[in-house]
């Protein structure tokens, strides 16, 4: 047998039910050069029936089992040290992939060396039925290598079941090291993938398949669902426009300030961020750090919210939500032309 190139690492509890269709789609990949580890936080229900099944059946297939459960971040990185293949991705037992993810990802990131992950679009499945859309914000992108930074100090929509990382970028960026480092309060508690994606970022670019090549589940005991209770998510994404913010060693100063921009203005006030750049491009306070990349700051938040849209069926009224409000935008547009500092007073 080869030696895999891709390990899919596939952390599971309690998801019995929803493991029999993970494991089918990807049996299904028209790329075969792949081996799986199924890593059980200790499950209750019949998740290590149906795995060793599949194992039985399939030898690219692995099953471990944890003595007791360690959180799913813990879980992962232990799947992850156990392989060694050039590519890895994270895929969630209830998630369920199209066949030609493997095949078009792994080629990407084979013809672009340069980047340090790929990732495609996906669906949402509700009831098991696909819905168009991801019911985000995400940038649209054509397929191929992007920088992508600068989006990502805004929001992501960029899921681990639906990406393949370089194995060689992961070491260099240092992702994982926080989780083993930092205190458990520190630590972001639904916004690891995100975190990894800003760090990877730092050490080449993305290969965007711009296909939807997965299908996300949507249900109560989702990770996603219990996260956005209580609005937990904007306090980790304001903790991590902060971090981008503070490690002007790691980020160049355009994604630093469009990370506090975000914050500022879209997260913690009502103000909206074309204001909030404009604020710190004149204030007292900011304008001395803005000056000498004002031109590119502004540039580049113009371009962030043109790439921006929300992702659903064209018919859906959410399809017309913007990161900010299209008055905001004209105002942008028209200080971008002419420099007028008392465009700033026609803000309501």
């Amino acid at each position: 047998m080869n030696k895999p190139e891709v390990d899919i690492i596939v952390p599971v509890y309690n998801y019995g039910r929803f493991l029999d269709g993970c494991l089918q789609s990807v049996a299904d990949q028209t790329f075969g050069n792949f081996s799986v580890i199924v890593i059980d936080n200790a499950s209750t229900d019949d998740t290590e029936e149906i795995a060793t099944a599949w194992c039985a059946r399939d030898q690219r297939i692995r099953y471990v089992r944890n003595d007791s459960n360690i959180g799913s971040s813990k879980s992962c990185i232990k799947a992850y040290r156990m392989g060694a293949a050039p590519y890895a991705m994270f895929l969630a037992a209830d998630d369920q992939l199209l066949p030609t993810f493997l095949e078009k990802t792994a080629h990407g990131l084979d013809a672009n060396p340069d980047c340090s992950f790929a990732y495609s679009l996906c669906s949402r499945l509700v009831d098991e039925r696909p819905v168009f859309g991801q019911n985000l914000f995400l940038p649209l992108l054509p397929t191929g290598p992007h920088n992508i930074l600068n989006y990502l100090a805004f929001t992501n929509w960029i899921y681990p079941s639906f990406s393949l990382v370089r194995r060689a970028a992961q070491g260099k960026s240092g992702v994982f090291d926080i989780y083993e480092t930092a205190k458990p309060e520190m630590l972001l508690q639904g916004l690891g993938d995100h975190f990894m994606w800003v760090n990877l970022s730092k050490t080449g670019n993305a290969y965007v398949v711009n296909e939807r090549l997965g299908r996300y589940r949507i249900h109560g005991d989702s990770e996603t669902s219990k996260f956005r209770k209580g609005r937990r998510d904007i306090v980790e994404l304001t903790f991590l426009n902060d971090y981008i913010f503070r490690y002007e060693t790691d980020f160049g100063l355009v994604p630093r300030l469009l990370s506090k921009a975000n914050s500022m203005g879209r997260l913690a006030t009502n103000f909206g961020v074309v204001r909030m750049a404009l604020e710190m491009a004149h204030s007292d306070k900011f304008r001395e750090v803005v000056e000498p990349v004002k031109r590119e700051f502004l540039e580049a938040l113009r371009q962030v919210l043109s790439d921006f849209r929300y992702d659903v069926a064209e018919s859906d009224p959410m399809g017309s939500r913007k990161m900010d409000s299209i008055e905001h935008i004209r105002l942008l547009d028209e200080y971008l032309a002419a420099g007028d500092p008392a465009i700033l007073k026609r803000f309501d």
